[in-house]
C-alpha cells in the first residue's frame, strides 16, 4: 500500500509537500551503494531532492514523538546525531556537512574543562535553547535532580558530556514523557545504559557520561540551519 509523507521542499520556501514512500530509502540506497565516494556526497547534497526528508514527527502541540520508523530510515539517521534529534530538526543535509551542527568540534583545544561547559552552553543558547537550570560548576556533575517543569509551549532536553568535555551528548523529552537519545549515526532509544526505559533521566544509567545542564525546546523544534 502507498503511503505518503511529508517532506519540506526548500526550492519552494520551506513549504510542505506529501511524497510517495517509495521515494524514500529503498532503491535509492541501493543506487548509492554502486556510486563512488564523491558522487554519493553529490547525490547527497542539499540541492538534491533525493534528501528532503519528511518533518520529524510531532503532536498538534509540537511536541517530539519517539518515532523509530522514522529516524531510522537510512538517510534521516545518517544525516542526524544526538544534537539535532534533541531539538527534532531532522532536515536532511549531506552528512559529511553535519558532522557537528553545534559547532564545536576542535573549538575546545587549548580550553579548561570549564570554558569547554561553558562554550557548550552558549553555542546551545545561540541556536535558541533556553537555558532552565545549569547542574555543572565548572566542570560535568556526576549527579543531577530531577528535570525542571518544561515551560509552556515547549519541550525539555539535557545536555551532557564526559568528563573532560570533549564529548557531548543530548537527551530529549518526548511527548509521552519518557527520555529519549540519538548516539551519532545510530539509531535512536528510549532506553538508558542499563536496557530501563528512561521514566526519569536523573535515575538513568549513563554510562561515562555526566551532567551539564536542563534547557528547553520551543515546540516545534529548531531549524538550526538557518
Amino acid at each position: 500500500m502507498t503511503t505518503e509523507y511529508k517532506r519540506r521542499d526548500e526550492g519552494t520556501g520551506g513549504t510542505t509537500t506529501t511524497v510517495d514512500s517509495t521515494a524514500r530509502g529503498g532503491g535509492r540506497t541501493d543506487a548509492l551503494k554502486s556510486m563512488s565516494y564523491a558522487q554519493g556526497a553529490a547525490a547527497l547534497s542539499p540541492s538534491s531532492p533525493a534528501l528532503q526528508l519528511q518533518e520529524a514527527p510531532q503532536t498538534a502541540e509540537g511536541q517530539p514523538v519517539y518515532d523509530e520508523e522514522y529516524w531510522h530510515e537510512t538517510d534521516t539517521r545518517r544525516a542526524n546525531n544526538c544534537y539535532t534529534y534533541a531539538v527534532n530538526d531532522s532536515q536532511g543535509r549531506d552528512p559529511m556537512d553535519r558532522s557537528d551542527p553545534l559547532g564545536y568540534g576542535g573549538n575546545y583545544e587549548g580550553k579548561t574543562v570549564a570554558e569547554r561547559v561553558d562554550m557548550l552552553i552558549s553555542l546551545a543558547q545561540a541556536d535558541g535553547l533556553i537555558l532552565e537550570q545549569r547542574v555543572s560548576d565548572g566542570k560535568p556533575a556526576e549527579s543531577i535532580p530531577a528535570a525542571p517543569a518544561a515551560r509552556k509551549g515547549h519541550y525539555a532536553v539535557a545536555l551532557l558530556a564526559t568528563p573532560d568535555a570533549v564529548q557531548y551528548h543530548w537527551y530529549r523529552q518526548d511527548a509521552d514523557g519518557t527520555w529519549s537519545g540519538k548516539q551519532g549515526r545510530s539509531g535512536i532509544k528510549n532506553t538508558d545504559d542499563s536496557g530501563e526505559v528512561i521514566a526519569d533521566l536523573s535515575q538513568a544509567d549513563i554510562g561515562s557520561y555526566q551532567w551539564v545542564a536542563y534547557f528547553s525546546v520551543p515546540a516545534g523544534g529548531l531549524d538550526i540551519d538557518e
